[in-house]
Parts: structure tokens; C-alpha cells; sequence
């Protein structure tokens, strides 16, 4: 008695009865061999640009001896003592500085020899 496996494919429209025998294969060909393109995957890299910014700053602290109370700001806060003011200079006037050896406070003063 062969042994066979007995399939029923009932989706269709028309019931589909199929039987094969297990014991018994036909020869199984290879598929043909299918012809295959490889691509080749590549990542660009761009370098970042870099340059340097040269970039001048000073900063100027002057020292203050508080001898006597006074109706200026300043001389409001300590008396008989010191006063600390540190002042920023951008580029330009940091510039003017070094070249000049002088420089114009906010309030009408000049600085110099540095």
C-alpha cells in the first residue's frame, strides 16, 4: 500500500484535491542560477571647515582707597577702604589699548602708561 499525503485546497471557487507520495521524490533540479548585480554601498565624508577667529579682549581692574564718604556712587559703598571696578574691553578697544598705552574710561577719564 503506497503511503501518500492527501492535500484539500478549499479557498477556491473549485474544491482542489492534491496526493503525493512521500516515500517517493522526483530528482529536485537546482534553480537556475539567477543573475545577480552587486552594488556597491559607499559613504561620503565631508571634512569640516575649520579656520581660527582671532579674538581680543582685555580687562582692566582698577583698585579705589576710599578716604571719605561722598555723594558719588562709588563712595557710597565703602568708606575709609577699597573699591574694586573691573572694566571689559572688546576687541577694538583692546586694540587701541595696546597700541596707545592709553585708554578713555566711560565717565571722561584717561588712563595711561600702561
Amino acid at each position: 500500500m503506497p503511503h501518500v499525503f492527501i492535500a484539500y485546497d478549499c479557498n477556491g471557487p473549485k474544491i482542489n484535491i492534491t496526493s503525493f507520495n512521500s516515500l517517493y521524490v522526483e530528482p529536485c533540479e537546482p534553480p537556475s542560477e539567477i543573475n545577480t548585480q552587486r552594488i556597491q554601498r559607499i559613504q561620503l565624508l565631508q571634512k569640516t571647515d575649520t579656520f581660527q577667529i582671532f579674538y581680543k579682549a582685555c580687562s582692566i581692574i582698577i583698585n579705589y582707597f576710599i578716604s571719605r564718604c561722598s555723594l558719588l556712587e562709588d563712595g557710597q559703598i565703602v568708606e575709609n577702604g577699597f573699591f574694586t571696578e573691573i572694566i571689559e574691553l572688546g576687541s577694538a578697544c583692546c586694540s587701541e589699548l595696546h597700541q596707545k598705552l592709553t585708554n578713555h574710561l566711560p565717565n571722561g577719564g584717561i588712563m595711561r602708561n600702561f
